[in-house]
């Protein structure tokens, strides 16, 4: 069973794996310091490069090396889902890209995450993680978008850095690809920076909104505490002066304060001298009463300096003292219980999410707006950013959520009532809280990012259609391009041209295109005519080439013929001279009486032997000479042996030794009396450059072996080789160094060898290549095996 192509890369080399290591390092830092997309929505940075890792080296070694990646993810979210959420996508997107490996990634990621990513990842981030709608739905449409922009991103650095094959080339890149890419690589960074842009801007919104609610907070509270303060103090001049003056019975006080207290902001009216509490009046009325408590509380407050007009603060009471009109060592004061009555004098705003606190002295005096009590402690913030008026503080939760920990945050704005104009003493602190805002920015970023999803799944599919589009009558052309050298022969208006592209510069492409194929097609038949005059003026050539081969077989044949008669000459002149000498002795012995039956009978028996050797001459003679009609197998043993009997008959007289080496009988196919006639040549162009060199001894050797496929004949001479310089033209015809040859031998020899044989003869000088031994010729055939006899059955 074979790998699927898209598990394993195959063989990788060290430089692969340095690769493989940068990209595993750079997988785990872009998803431990991911970029912000938006406020508290991360881009993972890793995330590009686990998907080069599966566009260049495939799922396995992209699951293998991602491993620090998804771990990072792991650590940042404190929770294991996570990462195996992104174990999923990768195995499904690997799975994806082997069943349509010439789709686009992109818009594979894109179909993968909408909407069936993004239906499982919600349903898993509500269910498993237990975060609310507006979360899971953020998050889900978030990581479709990372994964959609980080595809994009990996293809484009995949182009950028191509994988050179092992001759070097590298992978070049298609118009459909740059029609298609670019388009999507531009919305996927548009989409980042209108995101990252929008964010921002929300967020400084929010910021500056939140600053000026709490100054308006402030300003409202200022204004609307020194109307309070002002009819407090209209209200305490006012029952100073109409009940309390010296020509007023006490009785008659209390009734005037009776009737005037329920009227003013006042809980209590007292008259007080230095370290006394004479009378003192409530809103029940009643006069002349001890109120140990009171006395209690303004004991320490007029005992600590000495009184003046104006407000004090003692403990949660609020008082306020003028001086008699008549008598200085009088004073006529009045108490608010703030605990039980700061609506009447402390007005804030409607603001649920806001708390304001007087402080005096570190202690908070009353608190107005939410509790807080789910807030952390200040110590437990940090301080991160400060406006003009306003501090921000934000609790440090490393691990949690960007967007939570300012939900969690505080907004503060603190000041003195006495720098705010206010006659009162502490400070007053204003708190916001942007938790009301959290589920607002939730809904908010999950359209946007929901629309942010579908924009990039619509210009990836406008981008497909558009890519087609544009590329789909190149296409065609192309091919047709292609096809030219076949489809040459028919006229260019039979082609199957494409209709008209709707893009101008294609159409007049496709106009150039048409003209140059007809041009071409008109070419190719002037061509084809050229052809057909050349074919009959090679077939004419070559008919002439056989004829001179002929004459050239002819003269090589009588060459031959002429030697062997001169064989014949030489060998029949021994015995004929024998026979005339047994002629002679049975004369002789006739005409003496001395001839007797058997010396008669003895001397026919010689004359009989002689004649047969005679004849066998002949024989060989007439065998040699008769043309072969057709190749047929034969064994080269014989055929060599045949050739230097033939030859020993012309060195009788010669002194060179003709030796030879028989070790193989194979058989081949061909002609082997033209065999003979090679061998024949090639040994007495040894002997006769032996004789011109006078070498003593010299010597030829034949030398049979063979192999798996050929059987070779080596004729090796001592007669000091070939001379360089002419070596590669010993067998070109006509060729001679000698002054009588005819320059057909060797020509012959090779016609014979090469041409009607199917094997090859060779040259080679022997010993040094300045001063050469010998030459040997090789010959090499072909060897024979019987076609074999198919089985019968019964």
């Amino acid at each position: 069973m074979t790998r699927p192509f898209w598990l394993w890369p195959g063989a990788l080399n060290s430089r692969d794996g340095l690769l493989l290591v940068l990209l595993g390092m750079a997988a785990f830092v872009g998803n431990y310091f991911p970029l912000p997309l938006m406020f508290g929505v991360d881009l993972l940075l890793g995330t590009v490069f686990v998907f080069f890792l599966l566009l260049r080296y495939r799922l396995l070694v992209a699951l293998l090396v991602s491993l620090p990646a998804f771990a990072a993810t792991w650590m940042i979210w404190h929770h294991p889902w996570t990462a195996f959420l992104m174990v999923v996508e990768l195995v499904l997107l690997g799975a994806l890209l082997a069943r349509f490996p010439r789709r686009e990634p992109p818009l594979l990621v894109a179909l993968l995450w909408v909407p069936w990513l993004t239906a499982i990842t919600l349903l898993y981030y509500y269910f498993q993680m237990r975060l609310p709608w507006p979360d899971a739905t953020l998050l889900a449409f978030k990581q479709g978008i990372n994964s959609i922009i980080a595809m994009a991103l990996a293809v484009m650095l995949n182009i950028a850095l191509p994988r050179t094959d092992r001759r070097g080339n590298r992978a070049r890149l298609g118009a459909h690809e740059v029609i298609y890419y670019l388009p999507s690589m531009l919305a996927a960074l548009i989409m980042v920076i209108v995101l990252v842009v929008l964010s921002q801007t929300q967020m400084n919104n929010l910021r500056q909104d939140f600053e000026d609610r709490l100054v308006q907070s402030r300003d409202t509270l200022v204004d609307q505490t020194r109307v309070a303060l002002q009819q407090l103090e209209q209200d305490m001049e006012h029952i100073e002066s109409q009940c309390f003056s010296a020509d007023r019975p006490p009785d008659s006080s209390a009734g005037c304060v009776q009737i005037l207290l329920p009227f003013s902001l006042w809980d209590q009216v007292y008259v007080l001298t230095r370290g006394d509490i004479w009378q003192m009046f409530d809103r029940t009325g009643m006069a002349l009463r001890p109120m140990t408590d009171l006395g209690d509380r303004l004991d320490k407050l007029h005992q600590r300096a000495d009184l003046t007009a104006g407000f004090r603060l003692n403990g949660s009471d609020l008082h306020y003292f003028v001086p008699h009109s008549e008598s200085p060592d009088v004073w006529v004061g009045g108490a608010v219980r703030l605990t039980e009555y700061a609506a009447q004098i402390w007005f804030t705003g409607r603001d649920g999410a806001q708390r304001q606190t007087w402080y005096h002295e570190g202690a908070p005096v009353v608190t107005s707006g939410q509790a807080l009590s789910t807030w952390l402690q200040e110590d437990d913030y940090q301080r991160v950013a400060d406006a003009v008026e306003v501090v921000h503080l934000v609790p440090e939760r490393p691990w949690s959520n960007k967007l939570q920990r300012w939900a969690e945050s505080v907004y503060v704005l603190e000041a003195d009532l006495a720098d705010l104009g206010l006659s009162l003493p502490g400070r007053v602190r204003f708190e916001l809280n942007p938790r009301q805002e959290q589920l607002y920015l939730y809904r908010l970023y999950a359209l946007i990012l929901g629309i942010a999803l579908a924009f990039l799944l619509l210009v990836q599919l406008i981008s497909l259609v558009i890519a087609r589009w544009l590329v789909s009558p190149v296409t065609r052309l192309m091919n047709i391009a292609q096809e030219v050298p076949q489809r040459i022969s028919q006229a260019p208006a039979n082609w199957p041209w494409p209709p008209p592209p709707p893009v101008r510069e294609i159409e007049t492409l496709q106009q150039s295109l048409r003209a140059m194929s007809e041009l071409l097609h008109e070419q190719y038949l002037r061509d084809q005519d050229r052809q057909s005059e050349l074919e009959q003026e090679v077939a004419a050539a070559r008919a002439q080439v056989k004829a001179q081969e002929e004459v050239l077989a002819h003269q090589a044949r009588r060459a031959a013929m002429g030697e062997m008669v001169s064989n014949i000459a030489h060998q029949w002149r021994q015995p004929l001279n024998s026979l005339r000498l047994l002629q002679t002795n049975l004369r002789e012995a006739y005409e003496g009486g001395e001839l007797t039956p058997e010396m008669l009978y003895q001397n026919l028996d010689k004359s009989e032997q002689l004649i047969q050797n005679m004849n066998q001459t002949v024989r060989d003679f007439l065998t040699f000479f008769r043309p072969d009609k057709a190749a047929e197998p034969f064994r080269l043993r014989p055929v060599v042996q045949d050739a230097m009997q033939i030859m020993r008959g012309t060195l009788d007289d010669c002194p060179l030794e003709l030796t030879a080496v028989l070790e193989s009988d194979v058989q081949v196919k061909g002609y082997p009396n033209e065999l003979i006639q090679v061998l024949l040549v090639l040994m007495q162009n040894s002997r006769e450059i032996i004789e011109h060199r006078q070498v003593v001894p010299g010597h030829i050797d034949l030398h049979l072996t063979a192999d798996e496929q050929f059987g070779r004949v080596m004729v090796t001479d001592n007669g000091g080789g070939v001379p360089v310089d002419i070596l590669d033209h010993l067998f070109d015809p006509y060729f001679t160094t000698r002054s009588d040859g005819t320059g057909i031998g060797l020509y012959m020899a090779r016609s014979i060898v090469e041409g009607q044989m199917q094997g090859h003869i060779r040259v080679e000088n022997l010993g040094p290549p300045e001063r050469p031994d010998g030459a040997r010729f090789t010959i090499s055939l072909p060897l024979w095996q019987p076609p074999e006899q198919p089985h019968r059955t019964g």
